[in-house]
């Protein structure tokens, strides 16, 4: 199977195909109907009645089994043309992008082009869209692949006669039976697929196809990054029952061992998975709180997106929710948060933090000029965090451990660098502009993910109230070069007395990063922004993205809150440090 198979499949010959069958299957309904009354044998009466009536129901079964088959392929020639013509429009698309660029895409799935007379800006741009291309010509390759092999196992079983009404006896329990078995599998997407892979697998599906995992298997695509976010936050809300039932029947499984046990949890450690089970079924209740919250200004459900529910591959829950929509947005903001968050603490705040840096990052734009802006900022706590909270004696003293090494920086590094590509992957804007953002911690874990992913489709990131970088050595070794990014494209921000940001020298961060001219510094001082709005100053630790109450009781943000905003909207309102 190839893309010129799929050129060439005849999707008018599968509509002829349904036509037919239809015909043929109500001729047979009609007749098996007739058959059942001739059956009766009305006023019959005699030693051959019985024998007679039972032939006339073999015969009547017999067709039940004809008119099921029918129905059978009836339904998979309506699937098949479905899947077809959805993989002949994707294709035709990718022709077109192909074309555009002065590409020529194989009946294989490679493109091929030149490069004469191009400058590097304009070879590196091809290269992108040559990886776009073929990656999403492999997946239509694949799934016309599945569906042709779906298609023949049902002719098969067809043929073979293996298609048969089972116990069914109404007419539409019969032709629903047929159905089901001539029905097309929908496969589940690979383990470890990138987010581009995981993208244009999605694209690959039918409208059908894509329904049908949403509504039976939304645990497929919920946590899979590139899918898009308005799929994952449809999946996601679907597995909130799901997981609490999961967490229920193991809180009643852990407990009742404890019960049973003469010494409880003490030397099974049953109990403090028990306390996990707790604080997990804890996270889901503010998850649901969260999406259920209004918007203070409109008194409308926030516009909010469940692009993570993960409540099994960490100690502690995970979840991350964008408000505003991250696939057509043009500016997209991640933050990251450090030491002590979780899910059932931190959600609720970050989200309105999210939502207020959003609404401010509009502001900008349309200050500047644009119509309609499109912004939306995402808080992704994806990562057990550093936290001192715990079941044990030594909960305390292991949470200062991991606060002052990067291993769970190390640990989080690959999730938070595929959340980036799979936001920039999943995006229908032609070139989304993707801000990260860490705070205290989480900026450890940001500049790790973008260093190790060499800036994962990221155009600026932010660090503020930052103890470091994550860098061993000096603080200068920690740029925009080394994270991946385009010089001048690493801010950092810090507040006056934030002793936080300033002990990433005494633990193995590398230094405090506002030291290095290698960094944009910018302020989070009180004074007048460049729109004319008195902005409040700053102090400690946590306030960066808080608000505060302006002179018309609306919420506005500090200057490190609208320094924010400026270097997500790319509005070149920021304001920096005197040098």
């Amino acid at each position: 199977m190839d893309l010129g198979d799929i050129r060439a499949w005849d999707v008018a010959g599968l509509s002829t195909l349904q036509t037919t069958l239809a015909g043929r299957g109500d001729t047979l309904t009609d007749v098996q109907s007739k058959l059942q009354s001739i059956g009766q044998l009305p006023g019959w009466q005699g030693e051959s009645v019985h024998a007679a009536r039972q032939k006339f129901t073999v015969t009547a079964d017999d067709l039940s089994d004809e008119i099921a088959t029918i129905s059978a392929v009836q339904e998979l020639a309506r699937q098949t043309e479905v899947a077809v013509e959805h993989l002949q429009a994707e294709l035709k698309t990718l022709e077109s992008d192909a074309a555009s660029n002065q590409m020529t895409l194989h009946d294989d799935g490679q493109v091929t082009y030149s490069t004469d007379g191009k400058d590097a800006d304009e070879i590196e741009r091809l290269k992108r869209a040559e990886l776009q291309i073929e990656t999403a010509a492999r997946a239509l390759i694949t799934q016309a692949t599945d569906v042709d092999s779906d298609a023949t196992a049902a002719l098969r079983k067809a043929a073979s006669g293996e298609i048969t009404a089972g116990d069914a006896t109404s007419t539409e329990d019969i032709k629903r039976t047929g159905r089901e078995q001539g029905s097309l599998t929908t496969v589940p997407p690979a383990p470890r697929l990138t987010p581009l892979d995981a993208k244009e697998y999605w694209d690959a599906l039918s409208p059908e196809q894509q329904n049908y995992v949403l509504a039976q298997h939304p645990g497929w695509v919920g946590n899979v990054d590139g899918i898009p976010a308005t799929v994952r936050d449809q999946a996601n809300r679907a597995m909130i029952p799901v997981e609490r039932a999961r967490l229920e029947a193991e809180r009643k499984r852990l407990q009742d061992n404890i019960d049973d046990n003469l010494f409880g949890g003490t030397f099974t450690n049953e109990d403090a998975a028990l306390w996990y089970v707790e604080e997990k079924l804890k996270d889901l209740e503010a998850v649901e709180t969260t999406l259920g919250e209004v918007d203070p200004d409109t008194d409308r459900p926030r516009d909010l997106k469940l692009m993570l529910l993960d409540m099994t591959s960490g100690e502690r829950g995970h979840a991350a929710v964008a408000i505003g929509d991250p696939d057509t947005a043009d500016h997209v903001s991640v933050t990251t948060p450090g030491f002590g968050t979780t899910v059932d603490g931190s959600l609720g705040s970050m989200v309105t933090e999210a939502s207020n840096l959003q609404k401010e990052a509009v502001r900008q734009l349309e200050y500047i000029g644009e119509r309609d802006p499109k912004v939306a900022t995402i808080a992704w706590i994806g990562y057990d965090t550093p936290n001192v909270t715990g079941p044990g004696n030594f909960d305390t003293a292991r949470g200062g451990i991991d606060v002052a090494s990067d291993s769970k920086a190390d640990d989080a590094a690959s999730d938070l660098a595929n959340f980036y590509k799979g936001v920039d992957a999943a995006s229908e804007a032609s070139d989304p502009h993707i801000t990260a953002m860490g705070h205290s911690y989480g900026s450890v874990v940001t500049s790790h993910a973008l260093q190790e992913s060499h800036g994962a489709g990221v155009d600026d990131a932010v660090f503020y109230g930052s103890p470091g970088l994550g860098d061993a050595g000096t603080v200068s070794t920690v740029n925009a070069r080394t994270l991946g990014l385009d010089e001048g494209g690493a801010f950092v921000i810090e507040n006056d007395g934030d002793a936080i940001a300033d002990i990433g020298g005494f633990i193995g961060y590398g230094g405090d990063p506002t030291r290095t001219g290698d960094l944009v510094q910018l302020t989070a001082d009180e004074g007048v922004d460049r729109t004319g709005i008195a902005r409040e100053g700053g102090s400690g630790h946590a306030d960066y993205p808080r608000s505060v109450k302006g002179p018309d009781n609306s919420e506005w943000l500090r200057m490190a809150g609208y320094n924010l905003a400026s270097v997500l909207s790319d509005s070149g309102l920021e304001i920096r440090e005197p040098q």
